[in-house]
């Protein structure tokens, strides 16, 4: 649950817009620009905020400081899991598996990682996905790394996997050489690889022709 109940409202319209399956979903926060009626207001409208530009409001008499910033750890959260789609897959999984809403999930994540996240590479950030999620709800490791490779190379062309992602199996080359050996890439076109242990299945991505509006590769199944 939340650990602010003033945010009951934030969350109820959060997960109604989630449930809507926008493309992007943002949290604003509110800025307290020179000539704002609010800026000008000070007595109607008793906010602190920054001294800096864009004067984002740090502390309202409705809002404290905590809940502000757990908003904002919210926020990184939603853009790096949902808004970068890079994990389409592996959120809609974990809100089967969990029972938890959307607004619920994202924001525990966000609060549990923190500061931790700023400047962090996609690898390191998936690491902390894998482990956070798995360990909290007790998942099914090799399902969850399944789900999660797929959205990796679906939408990462470098093909590759991160370290935290690879399962070591001395029999996926020549399960990749076999299928390749009946079904060569076209010219110039890159592959990615991953053998998914639950369903005892290979599925690959073609490096070429993005989905228009997800932006993924398609991933498909060596049957």
């Amino acid at each position: 649950g939340l650990p602010f109940e003033d945010l009951q409202s934030i969350q109820n319209s959060f997960n109604i817009a989630y449930n809507l399956k926008p493309h992007m979903l943002q949290l604003g926060f509110l800025k307290l620009l020179h000539g704002s009626t609010m800026r000008e207001n000070p007595d109607a409208f008793p906010c602190e905020y920054s001294q800096d530009p864009p004067y984002e409001v740090i502390e309202t008499p409705w809002l404290t400081r905590d809940e502000l910033e757990f908003l904002h750890h919210t926020e990184d959260a939603l853009d790096r899991l949902y808004n970068s789609g890079r994990f389409r897959r592996t959120l809609a999984y974990l809100l089967e598996q969990t029972k938890e809403s959307p607004f619920d999930l994202i924001s525990q994540f966000g609060f549990h990682t923190g500061n931790r996240t700023a400047n962090i590479p996609l690898d390191d950030y998936t690491q902390l996905v894998f482990e956070y999620f798995s360990d909290r709800y007790k998942l099914d490791k090799t399902v969850l790394r399944d789900i999660m490779a797929c959205d990796r190379l679906a939408t990462n062309a470098s093909g590759s996997l991160p370290a935290v992602l690879r399962v070591e199996d001395p029999s996926l080359r020549s399960k990749i050489k076999e299928w390749e050996w009946k079904n060569p890439p076209a010219k110039g076109v890159r592959r990615g690889y991953a053998y998914l242990h639950s369903e005892k299945q290979l599925v690959y991505a073609e490096y070429k022709n993005k989905h228009p509006v997800t932006g993924e590769y398609q991933l498909i199944t060596a049957d």
